[in-house]
């Protein structure tokens, strides 16, 4: 395992795992959110090809609609 920081909170999750794969075990693989990797916003296109690695920070936001 390895630890990495998802919304400011460290989280242990399995070594060689992608972006995709973090964000299907969460269940936030929906449409509606975004992702950022280390301060970049990955698209959902290149969630699967995006590792995550040891230290690196994940932010995940749902993004709201209505007024």
């Amino acid at each position: 395992y390895m630890q990495i920081n998802y919304n400011n909170t460290k989280v242990d999750v399995p070594t060689k795992i992608s972006l995709h794969a973090f964000l299907v075990d969460l269940g936030c693989d929906r449409a509606g959110v975004a992702a950022s990797v280390n301060g970049q916003v990955i698209s959902r296109t290149e969630w699967l090809k995006t590792p995550l690695n040891e230290g690196d920070s994940v932010i995940v936001i749902e993004i709201a609609q209505g007024g």
